[in-house]
């Protein structure tokens, strides 16, 4: 077994390092634990070799108020009582202390063995040393050899109830960031029957919590302990990091209460229940799901969040209950992260790590309701902390580690198939970890190459585990643990979804964004301090050299890195800002903080470690002033860089994720509603541009709510809006026509709005539209000729109404009123500049007036408007149906038909140019592929 072992038998002239003669003291309990008599304690010493006497001792405990009645000669008694004396304590500040299992002694050891031992003459590091007793029969775990000061700072501090319980010094050792080597004595185990008193999992909880509460206050009493080598920050640092972490997971899931439901809320939480379903009842539906293709994710998050809702009978809440359990997700990503940090730069740098997790706005405000990316977030650094744990106590194979690595691996994968790209993380960190590591054993020596084997092995396992745990709530993976996630891979790769975003003043679809998409816009959103911590640890780990965290600072910044390359290269469709690579963002913070202690370290003056803390203090102020202000629309942020939200509104994305539509409601329900149904007989009709109806489950009998595109709002018949402000042009964000007339309530970040409440005090809109619809589907005149006079007379009471204006436009060309349109569709383009259905009704005109006068010179003119509508939209497939039309009057067979299969294509249910496909093909005697056309369109019908 390979092992980072330094063996008691040396070759000759390799005892310990040059010069080297560590000290050791053997240090025994009270003799009712282990029935040592004094007159075995001077046996013992008299063996030393007289070379090794003047750095060897023995130390015995012993609870009676005087020592044993032989207790001379060279033997040091100690009552228990007096190690709570700091004199009597400092005693054991030098060497290494040995100490044995508390069991009988049945045999004398050899002390001169572990004199030979390879150690430095006085510990500088944290490592500490597992004793194995190799004899003749069998290998026997029998004890500690660790720096006599670890001593000196448990008795100190009388952490231990038994004050040699190896079993519980280990736990301390643990606490204290001791690394676990183990060394060989060439001996049969001096001790017969372990006498050990079981499981000490009462006492480790009881030392555990203590760890981080009483005893750092504990610490600060006794100021000699500052002066060991391993205590290097000031003890109330561990205090204010469990403090704050226990505060942020209280603080969280009440804060998260407060947010609007966000975007995937609904959808994921209903296929949880189809997953539920499946495993309960057989339900197959959690297998297909053409519309939102949730079943190519994995549930590891939404359904064991639906088997609590089930379990504590939330299901009348379920979303307030799912948003507590995101915000628990990122509560603990803030707190795997601090740990991350502290694992390099200790407490004060860990506690630093959580503020700025917690005063970063747009992850703080998605660990509020984002069911997705917080919980992916958690799930990824979770596993990459795990793995730096497994890499640092190598060559010891911790069991430990593998499975914490196995189970983030498995909840990350179990979320979104990407998670698989931990595997890979696994192997390539654990290989160049292999071959840049010092090892005891020579490079590609039979000991080194076993250690390697047994390495891969372990991480073949760890995979495997991983993989089949990431499956188990899955239903599609699990008909294919093969195919069926390699297929997941591909189509989550380049999400199929897309979406109009804003980006850079323009509106413009996801799939087809600049590839800076991603990094301009992490760069307008993340607080500067950590902006600038991040970008300074390129260079700052050079400053850490001595502490070797050069590979360290490799690992978190490929884990930043390659999946924002991987995104660009591969022109990856996202959108909502970066929240789809958020899990980069706590590998990227860790590497900020650690940047910052590097500096706070290097400070070697009170005025520079004063202006260093005034600087991150500073640079905290932005984000909490935002997060105090603005909640619950928290993720709504832009950064001093960006100018803030202000500058940024109308230019980037702000409330994509339909946050505010949360408190718009419930201001509408607790301010507007009791007033308004005083004045109607019926319930009152409320509009959104999004699916607002929980909000209102409770109200069904007062109000009805249903959807309207921002732009359709108007043709519709509703008593009040509740609106949000994504997919407004932003030419209308930044020319004050946001928010619409009428509007009653406005929610704001900063100073701009992000959602309004309206009133409607006009409906010739809709009463117009209504008209005209039905005019020309009875070609109705004096219905026709009604809606003019009703659009118009909506558009004299608002003439920013989009819906008005462009349904003015159909209605003056059913009168050929041809010039009317075109300068309605002219005013219309005046207040939404680019409007694809504008330009596209007003090419139409062009259309319809070269049908009638069979001039080819207003085909030209339709097609160049038309063109001008698609370039603003290259999914618009009405345009692409009209561009057919126009080409037909050209007899333009290629063109016709390219323009009908683009809008069949952007559009799959879109019947009317189905059958103009089938008649062009049909006109030009193709009538296999007319026939093909229409079996086509017998199916969506």
């Amino acid at each position: 077994m390979a092992r980072g072992i330094q063996h008691g038998k040396k070759k000759p002239g390799s005892h310990s390092p040059s010069g080297s003669q560590p000290a050791f003291s053997f240090v025994f309990p009270d003799p009712s634990i282990s029935g040592i008599t004094p007159g075995y304690l001077t046996g013992l010493s008299g063996k030393i070799r007289k070379e090794f006497s003047s750095r060897f001792q023995i130390f015995a405990l012993h609870r009676d108020p005087t020592p044993p009645e032989e207790s001379t000669g060279p033997v040091t008694y100690i009552q228990e009582e007096q190690l709570k004396d700091e004199t009597v304590c400092s005693r054991f500040g030098k060497g290494y202390a040995v100490i044995l299992h508390a069991a009988p002694l049945v045999r004398e050891i050899n002390p001169n063995e572990f004199l030979q031992l390879s150690l430095p003459e006085e510990p500088g590091q944290k490592v500490y040393h597992e004793i194995l007793f190799e004899g003749k029969k069998e290998t026997v775990k029998g004890g500690l050899i660790l720096p006599a000061a670890v001593l000196q700072y448990i008795f100190s501090l009388s952490l231990l109830k038994e004050p040699l319980d190896t079993e519980m010094i280990r736990a301390v050792l643990k606490k204290l960031d001791f690394r676990q080597q183990e060394v060989v004595i060439h001996q049969d185990a001096p001790f017969g029957e372990d006498s050990s008193r079981g499981s000490r999992f009462p006492e480790k909880m009881k030392l555990a919590l203590a760890w981080n509460t009483t005893i750092p206050v504990r610490e600060t009493r006794v100021p000699s302990l500052r002066n060991l080598f391993f205590i290097k920050e000031h003890p109330l640092f561990r205090l204010a990091f469990f403090l704050t972490a226990l505060a942020i997971f209280i603080i969280l899931p009440i804060l998260s209460l407060d947010a609007g439901l966000s975007g995937d809320d609904e959808k994921h939480h209903q296929h949880a229940v189809k997953v539920y379903r499946y495993f309960t009842e057989d339900d197959p539906s959690a297998l297909d799901d053409p519309h939102h293709k949730l079943n190519y994710y994995g549930q590891s998050f939404d359904f064991f969040t639906y088997l609590i809702i089930r379990l504590l009978n939330l299901e009348e809440n379920p979303y307030e209950a799912r948003h507590v359990m995101v915000a628990i997700t990122g509560a603990a990503t803030m707190l795997v992260t601090a740990l991350l940090v502290r694992l390099f730069a200790g407490y004060g740098a860990g506690w630093l790590a959580l503020l700025l997790m917690f005063l970063s706005p747009r992850f703080l405000g998605h660990a509020y309701n984002n069911p997705l990316d917080v919980p992916f977030a958690l799930g990824y650094i979770f596993t990459i902390y795990h793995i730096v744990l497994f890499l640092r106590k190598l060559p010891r194979i911790s069991i430990w580690s593998a499975i914490w690595i196995a189970v983030g691996i498995g909840w990350t994968n179990g979320i979104r198939i990407g998670g698989l790209v931990l595997i890979p993380y696994l192997f390539m960190f654990a290989g160049l970890y292999l071959l840049l590591h010092k090892w005891p054993w020579k490079f590609l020596s039979s000991g080194w190459w076993r250690f390697a084997l047994r390495g891969l092995l372990t991480l073949v396992l760890i995979s495997a585990v991983g993989y089949i745990l990431s499956l188990l709530t899955w239903p599609y993976a699990l008909q294919d643990i093969v195919n069926h996630p390699i297929q997941s891979f591909k189509i989550m790769s380049n999400i199929q979804v897309s979406l109009r975003v804003m980006y850079d003043g323009v509106l413009q679809w996801s799939d087809r964004l600049p590839w800076h998409y991603i990094p301009r816009n992490i760069f307008l959103t993340v607080p500067i301090l950590i902006l600038v911590g991040w970008l300074a640890s390129v260079f700052s780990w050079y400053f850490q050299k001595k502490e070797r965290l050069g590979f360290w600072y490799f690992l978190l910044w490929f884990c930043v890195g390659f999946p924002v390359v991987f995104v660009i290269i591969r022109e990856s469709n996202v959108y909502g800002g970066w929240r789809h690579l958020m899990f980069v963002y706590p590998p990227m913070l860790a590497l900020s903080v650690l940047a910052i202690a590097s500096f706070f370290r290097l400070s070697r003056k009170r005025w520079t470690t004063l202006v260093l803390t005034l600087v991150v203090a500073a640079g905290m102020f932005h984000p909490l002033r935002h997060i105090i202000r603005n909640h619950p629309n928290t993720y709504i942020y832009y950064n001093e860089w960006s100018g803030g939200i202000n500058h940024a509104y109308g230019t980037y994305e702000t409330d994509y994720y339909m946050n505010s539509l949360g408190p718009a409601s419930d201001y509408f329900i607790s301010h507007i509603l009791p007033e308004a149904e005083t004045r109607s007989d019926r319930p009152l009709r409320v509009v959104s541009n999004a699916d607002i109806s929980y909000y209102f489950r409770d109200e069904t009998d007062r109000v009805e709510t249903f959807y309207s595109r921002y732009y359709d709002r108007g043709k519709y018949d509703w008593d009040y809006a509740i609106l949000y402000c994504n997919y407004i042009h932003p030419f209308q964000l930044n020319n004050g026509l946001w928010p619409p007339k009428n509007t009653i309530h406005e929610i704001r970040v900063d100073d701009v709005a992000v959602a309004a409440i309206v009133e409607r005090k006009n409906r010739d809109d809709h009463y117009g539209s209504e008209l005209l619809a039905q005019g020309i589907r009875e070609d109705n005149p004096g219905k026709l000729s009604r809606s003019v006079q009703l659009l118009e007379s909506a558009i004299a009471y608002d003439p920013t109404n989009e819906a008005a204006n462009l349904e003015i436009i159909n209605a003056y060309s059913v009168f050929f009123r041809f010039e009317e349109a075109r300068a309605a569709a002219d005013r219309l383009l005046k207040i939404y500049p680019q409007y694809d259905k504008a330009l596209n009704a007003k090419g139409y005109t062009y259309l319809l007036e070269a049908d009638l006068k069979r001039d080819e010179s207003l085909v030209d003119e339709a097609i160049r408007i038309i063109n001008e509508a698609i370039r603003s939209n290259y999914k618009f497939s009405s345009g692409y149906y009209n561009l057919g039309l126009c080409y037909g009057l050209k007899n333009d067979r290629d063109n016709a038909i390219e323009n009908f299969k683009l809008a069949i294509r952007y559009n799959g249910r879109f019947t009317a140019a189905y059958e103009k496909l089938a008649q062009v093909y049909e006109y030009y005697g193709d009538t296999e592929m007319a026939s093909h056309v229409r079996s086509q369109l017998r199916k969506i019908q």
